[in-house]
């Protein structure tokens, strides 16, 4: 009871430190690839030029409409990797309280033995 107590613990402690380190590691597999991260400069700085001409021909709407498609891609990208980052705090934080309560009650157990039945 004790080594299961203290191993869920420490898979609860490894989780939660887990969660934190997900977003490093998260953005290669998150659906957002290299060439949507250029694109989305390239618009950004596009954008950003084109709202400094004065005469309007279209091509800032259809920037502004790239770019906010790229920009919803985007959104969705970082809710992935937020849900999971977000199931693995609490499922640690779960597996860490039901180890230490195993924990807890391994060692008053072992404080306080049951008498044998006569």
């Amino acid at each position: 009871m004790r080594s299961a107590a203290i191993g869920l613990t420490i898979v609860g402690v490894l989780a939660i430190v887990g969660s934190y380190v997900w977003p490093d590691y998260s953005v290669e597999s998150s659906g957002w690839t290299r060439d949507q991260a250029a694109s989305y400069t390239e618009l950004k700085m596009e954008l950003h030029r084109l709202s400094q001409r004065p005469e309007d021909d279209g091509a800032y709407d259809q920037a502004k409409q790239r770019f906010d498609e790229l920009q919803q891609q985007l959104d969705a990208s970082r809710a992935r990797s937020q849900w999971i980052r977000r199931l693995l705090w609490l499922g640690g934080m779960l597996a860490a309280a039901v180890g230490a309560i195993g924990l807890l009650y391994a060692s008053n157990e072992k404080a306080s033995p049951r008498r044998a039945r006569r």
